[in-house]
């Protein structure tokens, strides 16, 4: 009975020892299970972290290149503006010389109609040659209108100076939009080389 009584207790230790190990094992794989996830979970948060480091670096990207095609619109829309400034110069300028064309017209216009009368006044003076208070009369006249030629052959004078720097304005002018057109050009080009890089 003593014999019995002590098999069946070694029996039952080592059913609680197996039991003991099953439940170690288990315990052991559930462990190992949880720090497997732990792991990939770890893993997990460091791809996110990765990727919104790389997203946030496209961003900054990105608005570098805004950035810097604001600032090509900007310098393009200058060049614009100096252009349309420099058609403006011209235009003026054109306007000018054609007034200034007119007027020298208008001046040599004169001075031919005051050659005409000079020419009368000195068939006047020859025809009543003859008669001296007359003829003094048309010395006088003839001094005055002298005067008045020469007066006016400064006018003209002056507005032929005036002319040529008006011409000389408007070369500037042209050479000035030539210069904002060789701008123009240049800023298009980089504007088009900024679109195929971007």
């Amino acid at each position: 009975a003593r014999f019995d009584e002590a098999r069946l207790a070694a029996e039952a230790a080592a059913l609680k020892e197996r039991a003991a190990a099953e439940e170690a094992a288990k315990l052991e794989a559930e462990l190992v299970a949880v720090a497997a996830a732990a792991a990939l979970k770890e893993e997990q948060e460091r791809a996110v972290a990765e990727e919104a480091a790389r997203l946030e670096e496209e961003r900054l990207a990105v608005a570098v290149q805004k950035q810097a095609a604001a600032e090509e619109a900007a310098r393009f829309d200058e060049a614009r503006l100096a252009a349309e400034a420099a058609a403006l110069k011209e235009r003026a300028a054109a306007e000018e010389a054609a007034k200034l064309a007119e007027i020298v017209a208008v001046a040599a216009a004169a001075a031919l109609k005051e050659e005409q009368e000079r020419a009368v006044a000195e068939e006047a003076a020859r025809l009543e040659e003859e008669k001296g208070e007359l003829l003094q009369r048309v010395r006088a006249e003839s001094i005055h209108k002298g005067q008045e030629l020469y007066a006016k052959d400064l006018r003209i004078a002056e507005l032929e100076c005036a002319l040529r720097r008006a011409e000389i304005s408007l070369a500037a002018a042209q050479e000035e939009r030539l210069a904002v057109a060789v701008q123009k050009q240049a800023a298009a080009e980089e504007a088009a080389r900024f679109d195929e890089a971007r």
